[in-house]
């Protein structure tokens, strides 16, 4: 025997082998041998199970076949035979050449090394720092119910690697499904020293690999090395099935798959167009494996195929990626030779003849072995018996499966509608609070625009009001200096006038004196009549906007406890006044008491007697009174300064509520005179017109009746004076 090169044009032509890439073909036929069969050999025979693949390289073969008998010559590029259990004996009518291939390795390179790549998603595939999150949105994981998922997490094994160590090798049957955590890992075709041939992929944190053996049931065709230190999780193959496979697709049998024909199934054959053409499935629609995990093809999802290929090995694959597309399909466990009723024949054997006319040996023989057929048909018929009743658990496994399945897919259901109704409802509560916070903030720029009008308003007004003030004060300042300037030259004119006026120069100081202060009074008293009927009018307008409006009720409210609190604390602090004086005399009291014990212990013997020990106790107990006297004065000053605090704050708090309720009548005056006014509002405003002009009609009577004074009082002292200087006129003429 020599192994077969892969570069030998002979080889270049066999199927489904020609689609395979040259790397691939080359890993192929390193596995094989080249075996010589001489004439009359037999191959393989009728029912016989192996896992080898034969093509005829050289030389003629008979197939026989329940009577059918037919040649294969070399050049025929097809295996010899593929199903398993052997369907026809292969018998050489010359000598031969056959390469034989190992069916598990065959079956592997056939498949892709990896369906993670051809099944993620452009979401899916991207770079992501969390390894779960890329998982659970690649379409497999998506397909999976949540227990299911639950249960895997919880049944797979951390495993630490380092980098250059193999995950796992080529060609061999690891049994294990694996994720990666974190690190990065190599995927790559090498040859029998392990040298790489060809680096088909990298992957990384969310990948997973080892998928086509488990489905396939073949050893790895690929070589997994960690590119760099990592974790993976590592599940195993029962696991894999119970939570990965059964979710998304059934392994059916002959009976179970007629049945779903008779339902309106279809049969989808997954081996290569040559496969097909020299051995045609019936009825049966054909997408080649590479075809189907590449995506080339346009079946429909409302129907359901019942997947098949020759051994079983591609069908499981192709119902996995199917099923991970969202097809509905079922995966034929056994291939073809099971699809086509093959009820396990006995292997074809040359006939035996007996002699009736043998001896009595000869007959005892034939009994013997006339009984060792018949327990051998009993054990058939226990076994056939035994297969119905396997099969027919199998079956009612299946339908517990389907059902359990429906229960599973109704719960998922439920699921997501939840989760569907929850993200509407999300997304009604975000356009409402985005509705609500356009309200807000129409209204929060409404209110800004009205404040800056009253803002504005609000200062024209006071720079109004301060012109008028500042004018009026203007006049007043020009007329009191001119009434000064009057008074200044009156002084003048006095001092020129002699003693002999007598008494008149002081009246006339104190006249003047009187005259100021009447102008003092006059000004404080005009201030106070302006403010107390301000406050009169604000109190008056409070009031009545108090009536309909809960704002100015709480001001009004607010008002009246600023003032009874302030009341309270003006008579607290009457009360802690009068407490600090007396602590304070308690603490003078005692500290002369503790003085006096002091100097009449500091003057006593040596000797203590009776007497001693009395003062010293005496001494002590003045200390303590003293030092409880003196605490209680500190705490007396203490609760003072909080009272002194809080009627200052008390007070501050009554301006400050003045300022905002006047404030807020400006602002309701403002307002109101924007809008429709009802007639008690009418009332209100025009009694405060009227007022106002009240309060201004009365201050100009004030100014004129205060400056007719000071005119009079004027025209009274200029009078004086002259009296007094034509009285010294006289005096100085009858001298």
């Amino acid at each position: 025997m020599k192994a077969p090169q892969s570069a030998d044009p002979a080889f270049q032509q066999l199927q489904p082998l020609a689609a395979l890439s040259a790397t691939r073909r080359q890993l192929l036929f390193s596995q094989a041998e080249l075996r010589p069969l001489h004439k009359g050999a037999r191959l393989f025979e009728t029912g016989a199970v192996d896992s080898t693949v034969h093509y005829l390289i050289e030389g003629r073969l008979e197939l026989r076949s329940n009577g059918s008998r037919w040649q294969v010559e070399a050049g025929d590029c097809l295996p010899l035979a593929p199903l398993q259990p052997r369907l026809a004996t292969a018998r050489a009518l010359s000598d031969s050449s056959v390469l034989c291939l190992d069916r598990g390795w065959f079956d592997a390179l056939l498949l892709p090394a990896l369906l993670q790549p051809l099944l993620a998603t452009d979401q899916a595939s991207g770079e992501t720092s969390d390894w779960l999150q890329r998982l659970l949105e690649s379409p497999l994981f998506k397909r999976l119910p949540a227990a299911n998922l639950q249960q895997l997490f919880s049944q797979c094994e951390a495993l630490a690697f380092s980098a250059g160590q193999n995950v796992i090798e080529q060609n061999s049957h690891d049994g294990a499904f694996y994720i990666i955590q974190s690190g990065h890992c190599d995927v790559a075709y090498c040859d029998e020293r392990g040298r790489v041939l060809e680096t088909i992929a990298q992957l990384g944190p969310g990948d997973w690999f080892g998928e086509v053996s488990l489905l396939a049931g073949v050893p790895h065709s690929m070589t997994v090395t960690m590119h760099s230190d990592g974790a993976l999780l590592r599940l195993s193959q029962r696991s894999f099935d119970e939570l990965l496979n059964l979710p998304l697709f059934d392994r059916l049998d002959e009976a179970m798959a007629r049945q779903h024909l008779q339902q309106g199934a279809q049969w989808l054959d997954v081996r290569e167009t040559a496969e097909v053409t020299a051995d045609p499935q019936v009825d049966a629609r054909h997408v080649a494996v590479t075809d189907l995990v590449n995506g080339r093809h346009a079946l429909d999802k409302d129907k359901h195929y019942l997947v098949v290929c020759d051994s079983g090995a591609r069908s499981a694959v192709a119902a996995f990626v199917l099923a991970v597309q969202g097809y509905t399909v079922s995966w034929l466990q056994g291939g073809l030779v099971v699809a086509r009723g093959y009820d396990g024949p006995l292997p074809e054997s040359e006939e035996i003849t007996i002699n009736n006319n043998s001896d009595p040996l000869l007959q005892s023989l034939r009994n013997e072995l006339t009984g060792l057929l018949r327990q051998v048909d009993n054990a058939m018929r226990l076994k056939r018996d035994a297969e119905a009743a396997r099969r027919e658990a199998e079956r009612a496994a299946v339908v517990q499966m389907h059902a359990e399945r429906e229960r599973l897919n109704t719960q998922s259901r439920q699921v997501r509608e939840m989760l569907e109704q929850t993200q509407q409802l999300q997304k009604r509560l975000v356009e409402e609070k985005q509705r609500l916070y356009a309200g807000v903030r129409q209204r929060e720029q409404a209110m800004e625009r009205r404040v800056s009008n009253l803002n504005t308003l609000i200062e024209q007004r006071v720079a109004e009001e301060r012109k008028r003030i500042t004018e009026q004060y203007q006049a007043r300042e020009a007329e009191i200096e001119r009434l000064q300037q009057e008074k200044q030259r009156a002084e003048k004119r006095l001092h020129g006038i002699s003693d002999s006026a007598g008494d008149s120069p002081d009246a006339l100081e104190a006249e003047f004196d009187r005259f100021n202060e009447d102008l003092r009074a006059s000004e404080e008293q005009r201030r106070q009549v302006q403010t107390e009927a301000a406050h009169e009018l604000v109190s008056q307008i409070g009031d009545e906007l108090a009536a309909g409006n809960e704002e100015f009720s709480d001001y009004q409210d607010s008002k009246e406890k600023l003032s009874q609190e302030r009341e309270q604390l003006q008579s607290q602090a009457q009360q802690l006044s009068a407490k600090v004086q007396q602590t304070l005399i308690d603490k003078q009291a005692t500290q002369s008491v503790r003085q006096a014990l002091q100097e009449e212990a500091a003057a006593g013997t040596a000797n203590k007697d009776e007497r001693n020990s009395d003062s010293d106790t005496a001494l002590r107990a003045a200390t303590a009174r003293y030092e409880e006297a003196e605490q209680e004065h500190q705490h007396a000053l203490d609760e003072q300064q909080e009272n002194a605090a809080a009627l200052a704050r008390t007070e501050q708090a009554e301006s400050d509520l003045l300022e905002d309720m006047n404030a807020e009548i400006e602002n309701w005056m403002q307002e109101q005179a924007q809008q429709p006014r009802s007639a008690k509002q009418q009332a209100l405003i025009q009694r405060y017109e009227s007022t106002m002009q009240r309060m201004q009609k009365e201050a100009a009577a004030t100014e004129e009746q205060e400056r007719t004074r000071d005119d009079l009082l004027l025209s009274d002292i200029n009078a004086e004076l002259e009296t007094i200087a034509e009285s010294r006129a006289k005096n100085n003429g009858s001298a």
